[in-house]
């Protein structure tokens, strides 16, 4: 093909990685790499606490497992959610419900804590720490802990409407 270079690189004979090397093959892996910078564990950086970005740039291990812990929590949390949307057997019904109205609970009340007190930064009442600063404070107040407050609302909403199919269910049978 005309104006296109495409020859494989990289040395055979050792085993090591075979790229492309064309121009056109060049723009699209940089774009690739420009797009996916989050990927790398800078992404976002500015919207936390300047220790937690500093500790995930350092891949500090003890972090790592604590996000694995993390995710590992978030996947059972939305498997819950599944359970509370869908109508459970008459057996599981009182726990998923149980579960549910707990999660929620925990989860208003860790939006509603965390939002005031990142309010009160906002407003100048409370001193914002120095690990936080300015830029990742209004990041709290306005994405995340609204985020974890109304995740909890939605999960109290959830067990109520579970309780009330539920309970439809069981006075029809």
């Amino acid at each position: 093909m005309a104006g296109i270079d495409a020859r494989a690189t990289g040395d055979r004979a050792s085993g090591g990685p075979r790229r492309l090397s064309s121009p056109l093959f060049g723009r699209w892996h940089s774009r690739r790499r420009a797009r996916t910078g989050a990927a790398r564990g800078t992404g976002g950086a500015g919207t936390i606490a300047r220790s937690l970005a500093d500790r995930a740039a350092e891949r500090d291990p003890e972090l790592v497992a604590t996000l694995w812990g993390a995710a590992v929590l978030k996947a059972m949390v939305a498997a819950l959610a599944l359970a509370l949307a869908r109508p459970a057997t008459a057996r599981f019904a009182r726990v998923v419900r149980l579960a549910g109205w707990i999660t929620g609970g925990a989860l208003t009340l860790y939006g509603a804590v965390g939002l005031i007190e990142f309010a009160l930064m906002a407003l100048g009442a409370r001193d914002v720490p120095t690990d936080v600063g300015d830029t990742a404070m209004l990041w709290y107040v306005f994405l995340w802990e609204p985020l974890w407050l109304l995740g909890g609302l939605l999960f109290l909403v959830a067990a109520r409407q579970a309780a009330r199919t539920t309970g439809h269910r069981e006075a029809i049978a």
